[in-house]
């Protein structure tokens, strides 16, 4: 179905994969192919640009098949469309750039404010409500912490 709707042809038992590959990436999946052969698995992401100029993210994985030997007789490849995740990864770490400097940084001068402020000069009633502004910046530094620690792991 991908070679259909990214080459327009269908893909053939036994046709050579290079001929799906880009010019730029037909070294790096002989390298890789070379590796497999050697008995080491390979798994690699990245951006491919198709003939209709559509653009995706891929996961490649190759693993070496053995024989009773313990020899490698076969490669397995798997190739993966993961543009939608890499997508929504770009996504959340937008979210959490904006969320980690522009909420916090004027977050981080309402804070400093009231570490300056002189309590001691406030009447009863002034007090309470800068301990109630105090509380509630310390609350929404609190989520911007944990929502940034959340998009970075």
């Amino acid at each position: 179905e991908s070679c259909r709707a990214l080459y327009n042809q269908e893909m053939q038992e036994g046709q050579n994969i290079f001929e799906y590959a880009s010019a730029d990436a037909v070294d790096t999946v002989k390298y890789n192919f070379k590796k497999v052969l050697n008995g080491m698995p390979i798994t690699s992401e990245r951006e491919l640009t198709f003939p209709n100029n559509i653009k995706l993210w891929v996961q490649t994985r190759m693993f070496p098949v053995f024989n009773e030997e313990k020899e490698v007789w076969a490669v397995s490849f798997n190739y993966t469309n993961i543009d939608k995740i890499k997508k929504q990864n770009a996504s959340l770490e937008e979210i959490a750039y904006i969320q980690s400097h522009t909420i916090r940084r004027p977050l981080s001068s309402i804070l400093g404010l009231i570490d300056i402020v002189d309590k001691s000069k406030l009447d009863d009633e002034n007090a309470k409500l800068f301990e109630y502004i105090k509380q509630a910046a310390q609350e929404l530094d609190t989520v911007i912490h944990a929502i940034v620690k959340k998009t970075e792991s």
